[in-house]
């Protein structure tokens, strides 16, 4: 009774896997690789229970073991994706759409663009936000979300087929999951040479004529602090602008001190006028007997707040 029930659950396995055979191989003819995988995964898992057995049967009207059958067309499927930039080659400018651009594209072996292909992105020297991706209808992938804190360097994107992915919304068997693993997956690269803009630092044109010292201490801080992280600073437009804008006030108080504070606006614009960011200081205060001193206590609070906490708030989108 044993053997025959054996028997009787061996030929359903294979009639079973034959079946998810057949359709991946029609998925594959309409060009579906993706569905093709699912399907092959779905054949192996099949086999289960009856992996270690010489399933001899007949594949195409010769006789085949099944089991290796399956998990040889299955790698000679993946192994005919191909993933390619669309370009070898970038530079980059921190803070501008940078992603518009970074895609990859992938086809199937019959030269489809596959859609709801999963893939990993991975950017080489840095995390990347998300970096599991599927390609669109048109079978492009494009990495959209890059890292906020990126530096003037040359760096790497990579795009790997995600068999993980396919294997678990395919099977839950972890013997499948093993011998699919052992699949290579195709993947390409392209190099990315990032760069800062090149910024133009003013006074803002509607800046108290007061203040115009002030405001120009300010300016040439900022220069300064743009030019030591490897900034293109520039005196004509540049591909962003820094506005600054100051408001100086003083008043006397009780025993003669006077108290001086000082308003600090930080505005970053892109060349086409679009606001980046906006940072803001209210009160920065000096107080002393000397008017002179007390504006001078003032503006150095400023540019110290200036050198620790607004610059770089000012170019967090950079």
């Amino acid at each position: 009774v044993y053997a025959s029930d054996k028997k009787i659950r061996k030929q359903k396995a294979i009639e079973l896997a034959l079946f998810h055979r057949g359709l991946a191989k029609d998925h594959l003819a309409a060009g579906e690789d993706i569905l093709a995988i699912e399907h092959y995964l779905k054949a192996l898992e099949d086999l289960h229970d009856f992996w270690n057995e010489a399933l001899k049967t007949e594949v195409d009207g010769k006789e085949d073991l099944l089991g290796n059958r399956i998990l040889s067309e299955l790698g000679q499927l993946v192994r005919n994706i191909r993933i390619d930039p669309i370009s070898e080659k970038y530079e980059l400018l921190i803070g501008k759409n940078m992603s518009e651009d970074l895609a990859f594209e992938i086809t199937g072996q019959s030269g489809t663009a596959l859609e709801n292909a999963p893939v990993f992105i991975n950017l080489k020297g840095y995390r990347m936000p998300n970096n599991q991706l599927s390609s669109d209808r048109s079978g492009m992938i494009v990495a959209h979300d890059l890292p906020k804190e990126l530096r003037p360097e040359k760096s790497e994107l990579h795009c790997t087929l995600n068999m993980v992915n396919l294997i678990e919304r395919s099977t839950k068997d972890p013997m499948i999951a093993i011998l699919a693993n052992g699949i290579s997956p195709p993947s390409a690269s392209c190099s990315i040479q990032f760069r800062y803009p090149s910024i133009q630092v003013v006074q803002a044109e509607n800046s108290n004529p007061s203040t115009l010292n002030g405001s120009q201490e300010f300016v040439l801080e900022l220069k300064s602090l743009l030019n030591k992280n490897g900034f293109d600073v520039v005196d004509r437009k540049g591909e962003m602008r820094i506005e600054v804008e100051s408001v100086l006030r003083e008043s006397i108080k009780r025993n003669r001190f006077i108290h001086s504070s000082i308003d600090l606006q930080l505005k970053l614009i892109d060349d086409s006028g679009r606001l980046l960011n906006k940072v803001s200081a209210r009160e920065i205060k000096g107080t002393h007997l000397s008017a002179e001193q007390s504006r001078k206590e003032a503006l150095n609070k400023a540019r110290e707040a200036l050198r620790k906490r607004y610059y770089r708030d000012l170019l967090r989108p950079v």
